[in-house]
């Protein structure tokens, strides 16, 4: 009789996580005594200096999300000031190498996406509150300096 579907499984998912981790992405731990996951190393995976860069999140992160992922469950760990930190240089060029390191292949690109489950649901959530920030907060800022300019022209024709 051959390997167990579960023991296949198993083997590839430590395949496929440890691939990630030589690459400085997400390195996967289990916490002794609770066996609770753990995901990331802030020595050697880049998706920890994206989290703390951009979310003020230390690594290991506990997977605190279900899937599938709810915009709720993705805007949880929006830190103060959201907005600032992710237009930060350190913020962008962190994502940027998180990601590099992260996509490697169609699959990896649907997990980074959440267009497919990963391992880390939190994990997936953070890049989708960066990508929503990242397109959203632009248009607050055009927004904001709109209605400022509105008010000057008025307070201006008050001032007639």
């Amino acid at each position: 009789r051959g390997p167990s579907a579960a023991w296949l499984v198993c083997v590839l998912c430590s395949a496929w996580t440890s691939g990630l981790a030589s690459r400085g992405c997400l390195s996967v731990q289990r916490r002794l005594p609770t066996g609770e996951m753990m995901f990331g190393d802030p020595k050697k995976d880049n998706f920890c200096a994206f989290a703390l860069e951009c979310f003020g999140i230390t690594c290991p992160l506990v997977d605190t999300a279900t899937w599938p992922l709810s915009e709720s469950d993705a805007m949880k760990d929006l830190p103060e000031q959201a907005c600032q930190r992710v237009r930060r240089a350190e913020c962008t060029a962190a994502f940027k190498k998180a990601e590099f390191d992260c996509v490697s292949d169609v699959l990896s690109r649907a997990v980074w996406e959440a267009r497919r489950q990963g391992f880390c649901v939190r994990c997936q959530g953070l890049v989708q509150s960066y990508l929503r920030l990242s397109s959203k907060c632009p248009m607050t800022e055009k927004w904001t300096a709109a209605l400022h300019e509105a008010l000057d022209e008025m307070n201006a024709g008050w001032d007639e």
